[in-house]
C-alpha cells in the first residue's frame, strides 16, 4: 500500500526506511536525529530558501575542513554540543574525578613531547608564566608517567 507523504507522515516514512539498520545503537541515534530535525523544521516553519541557506552554511564548513583542520568539531563546540556530550559522559562515569574538557580549538594530536620545564611557546611575545599541578587518580593517588596535553 502506498503511503501519502506530507508534513505529517514524512518522519515515520523516513524512520521506516531506516528500519533495516543492523546496528541497534546507530538505528536509535538516527531515528532520534530524524525525529528532532523534523520537529525543528516544523517548529520554526522552515522555508525552502532558509533550508538552502543552512545547507550552504554546512557545505562551506565542509569545504573549510582539511586533514589538519576540522571545522565541524568547532561548530559542535560553538553550539555547545561537544560540552553537552562530555557532560553526559561525565554523568555516566563510575569515578569521582576531574570532569572532562574539550580538545580545542587549537589542540594538535600527536604534538611533540617536551622535557619537564621546557616552554611550549616558541618565538611568542608576552609575559612568561608557569603552570604547576599534579595528576591524581580518582582516589587521590599520584598517577605514574602521566602526560599533560595543553
Amino acid at each position: 500500500m502506498l503511503r501519502a507523504i506530507d508534513e505529517h507522515t514524512i518522519t515515520d516514512a523516513v524512520i521506516d526506511q531506516m528500519s533495516g539498520t543492523k546496528d541497534a545503537r546507530l538505528k536509535e541515534i538516527m531515528n532520534a536525529a530524524v525525529r528532532h530535525l523534523h520537529a525543528f523544521a516544523r517548529e520554526v516553519n522552515l522555508t525552502p530558501d532558509e533550508w538552502i541557506q543552512g545547507v550552504r552554511f554546512l557545505t562551506a564548513i565542509g569545504h573549510a575542513c582539511t586533514e589538519y583542520r576540522q571545522e565541524f568539531i568547532l561548530l559542535s563546540d560553538t553550539l555547545g554540543l561537544s560540552s553537552l556530550v562530555n557532560a553526559l559522559n561525565d554523568r555516566r562515569s563510575i569515578q569521582e574525578s576531574t570532569k572532562s574538557s574539550l580538545l580545542g580549538p587549537f589542540y594538535r594530536q600527536d604534538s611533540p613531547t617536551l622535557p619537564l620545564g621546557r616552554s611550549i611557546a616558541e618565538n611568542c611575545p608576552g609575559e612568561v608564566i608557569g603552570v604547576h599541578g599534579r595528576v591524581l587518580s580518582g582516589n587521590g593517588k599520584p598517577v605514574a608517567h602521566a602526560s599533560i596535553e595543553v
